[in-house]
């Protein structure tokens, strides 16, 4: 991320990589941290300001907690979006997470 950006920063649960959200430019990538290569690349919508970053405990799903009540679904491989869900106009503020559930967004 540039000096002076603002970031997100989440480690894969069982693979040495990391995932960094860059919350200025929307760009999400994900890192080996092993080989120090960016293995995947994901420039979010000009209308999606993601501010929280969360990952499945298996790692197989990243979530995005946006400005305006927006979650983001996506997988964890490859960052393609699984789905998008919206139930409020408050920001995705902090994530809570458990062994038998994904996680839960607090809004």
């Amino acid at each position: 991320a540039p000096a002076g950006s603002s970031a997100e920063m989440a480690a894969h649960p069982l693979r040495p990589e990391l995932l960094l959200l860059d919350e200025d430019s929307g760009q999400l990538l994900r890192w080996d941290l092993a080989s120090r290569q960016c293995l995947v690349q994901r420039q979010l919508g000009q209308d999606v300001k993601a501010v929280r970053l969360a990952l499945a405990g298996d790692g197989s799903c990243v979530v995005l907690g946006c400005v305006g009540g927006l979650l983001l679904v996506l997988k964890g491989d490859t960052l393609e979006e699984v789905v998008v869900l919206k139930n409020t106009r408050q920001p995705i503020t902090r994530w809570a997470r458990y062994p038998e559930h994904v996680l839960q967004a607090a809004l």
